[in-house]
Formats: structure tokens, sequence, C-alpha cells
């Protein structure tokens, strides 16, 4: 017998109207693109609330806590309409798992987990009310993480699912060509790019920083005198990102040692490209870099291995093109978008037989 196609209901915890819903043709897709188009799944947002109006300011706080409240109860009373919930992360995740306690709503709920919030208090008291819902699987990005939330904040670990991540593999999909010896490094959230700046204090290689950002200028992001050889400039879009990925012979994430995930959309896009990525070895790790296959790892804040790390790849054309076509293979056979959402029903499945009801 044929079962039925659950249904589901997504629930970012930002605004999103019909255009950030609908997959680019000109970029690349997200999570959240192919988990709809594949499950058929309703999103709900703080769109949702305001009617197409954004009444959200994002700088207050307490009004953004305020109405990711009012998005929970809204997807509390509307949880008995499907089989199963996905939460975008902690910040909207929490919250929602918090008023289906306080309805006794036990439609499976999977919480994509990030990490930022492990180390508050604020949280800790809130995870203690809602850890032992039967229907609740945290769907970490890493395994590290999951760990981490298992062995720091006492839950199962049955229901800390490693989902890991997931890239469009087909837009940030490898090219042909050689590379050049050019460094490149992006992002800006939780970046150590002192560190990275010393280690290539004393060489000559190009090396191209895209870490100016409306939010971040460059002297904020970078911190310290940045040399002639090192340019930071932001990317003009998606497009300018792949091309600056794919002439790259590495790209170096470097970061702090912070208790959740940082970098990982940089590293596995970049991985995607086929080029190899030098990592900050921190106590949450991506589940994409094998060390010496498709990448390196490097202790925090360590301006000698930073450099060692970076001279030995730029050095060896030939290594850093192996690395390339391994991490390319990787991501596209493990974490493509596709598998990631395979993941993200498999942990729906959990909750579903963990005493939440499917």
């Amino acid at each position: 017998m044929v079962q039925p196609a659950m249904r589901y209901l997504y629930v970012l915890s930002g605004y999103a109207d019909d255009g950030v819903l609908r997959a680019p043709s000109d970029g690349p897709a997200f999570e959240y693109h192919r988990f709809v188009e594949e499950t058929g799944a309703d999103v709900v947002s703080l769109a949702t609330l305001a009617l197409g109006q954004r009444v959200v300011p994002a700088r207050l706080a307490k009004a953004l806590l305020v109405q990711r409240a009012r998005l929970a109860a809204l997807v509390a009373a509307r949880a008995g309409r499907y089989d199963a919930i996905v939460a975008s992360g902690e910040d909207i995740g929490i919250l929602v798992a918090l008023a289906m306690r306080a309805r006794r709503r036990r439609t499976p709920l999977v919480v994509i987990t990030h990490g930022p919030q492990f180390g508050s208090a604020k949280f800790r008291v809130v995870l203690a009310l809602v850890k032992s819902m039967p229907n609740l699987v945290f769907a970490c990005l890493s395994q590290s993480l999951a760990t981490l939330l298992s062995t720091g904040h006492g839950i199962d670990p049955r229901r800390c699912s490693a989902v890991g991540y997931g890239v469009d593999t087909d837009y940030y999909r490898s090219a042909e060509g050689s590379t050049e010896p050019l460094v490149a490094s992006a992002g800006t959230s939780n970046r150590d790019y002192e560190t990275l700046v010393r280690a290539l204090a004393g060489t000559d290689l190009h090396t191209r920083i895209a870490a100016h950002s409306t939010w971040v200028g460059a002297a904020a992001a970078i911190g310290v005198p940045v040399p002639d050889h090192v340019e930071v400039r932001a990317c003009s879009g998606y497009d300018d990102l792949r091309a600056l990925y794919r002439r790259a012979r590495v790209v170096v994430v470097p970061t702090r040692d912070v208790p959740y995930a940082a970098g990982f959309a940089v590293i596995a896009e970049a991985l995607a490209t086929g080029t190899p990525v030098i990592a900050t070895a921190g106590r949450v790790l991506s589940d994409f870099i094998e060390d010496g296959v498709t990448g390196l790892l490097v202790p925090p804040g360590d301006v000698d291995a930073m450099r060692a790390a970076i001279l030995a790849l730029i050095d060896d054309p030939d290594r850093a093109a192996r690395m390339g076509v391994a991490a390319a293979a990787l991501m596209r056979t493990r974490f493509s978008l596709d598998d990631y959402v395979r993941r993200l029903r498999e942990a729906a499945e959990i909750a579903a037989n963990s005493g939440g009801r499917s």
C-alpha cells in the first residue's frame, strides 16, 4: 500500500515574502528552496504575521523576540494540520517547542541547530523545559555540534541528529581551467582575519578577502593593518563570489574558537567549486574537511600553522588540484541540497518514531 506523502510546515525565523521563497534563476538555491520544492511544504515566516508588510525593526531585539513568539504561537495553533514541522534555527525552533508544549501538541518538530545560543543562560533555562519532549529532534549542522549538544546539555543522543549541511552543487560546481596562486577568503561572522593577515606577513601572496559588508566595514572585519598584497573588497554578488572561489588555489576560512557552527557556508561553497579549504580546527568542525584530503585544518590562532598550510598548497598546485577534485566529489555525493533534504526528512521520521504523532 502506498503511504500518503507527509504534510510539512517549514518555519523561517525571518521575513520571507514570495520573492525570497522562490529559488533564484541566476544564483544558488538554499535548503528551504529545495525542501519546499521536494516536499510541497507550507512555509510561514514573520511575513505571515505582517500580512505582507514588513513591521519588524531588525535592530530591536526585543521587538523581534515578540514577533517570533507570536509566530511560534501561530505554528503551535496550526500544528495539527501537519505530519511534521521543520524550524530554520533555534531562534524560532525553541519558541515553537515551548508553544507546542503549552498546547500539548505532539506533531514531530525538527529544529535545525546552529549552536550560537548554546552559551546563553536563558537558552539553558528554556531548553530544560522542552528537551524531554519526545517529538523534538535537533538537526545539527555537524557531528561535533550534535555531540556538544548531547554532552553539554543532556539531550538524548538519539534526538541530536547530525544532518550536516547542504549546498547548491549545481551552482557551485567546479570549472575547467587552472587556478592562479591566489589566496581567497570570505565572510565576516566570527572570522579571525587577524591570524590570517599575520600569517601572510613576509609573503607576497596575492590575497583577496571578501569581508566588507553593509554592516561590517573592512577595518572592523580585519582588525589589523593590511599589507599591500592583501585586498579587502566585497564581492558584487553570488556570481562574483563563485568566480573568486574558482580562481583561487586555496580558500582560507579562519574562525574564532566558538562553540557553534562558524564559516560552514563559505567552506561548503568553496569545496563544491573544487577549491581546497584551510580552516580553523575549533570546537565545532564541519563534516566536509578531511584533513589532508579535501583541505587542511590548523589550530585556532596559530599563525605559524596557518602560514605553513597556505604555503604548502600554494607551492604545490598538483596537490591542491587533487584535494580540489576530492572536495568537489565529496560535496556532490554527500552534501548536495538533495542529500540535505533527505537527512531532514529522516530527522522528522526520528521525531515521529520517538513519540511524535506522524
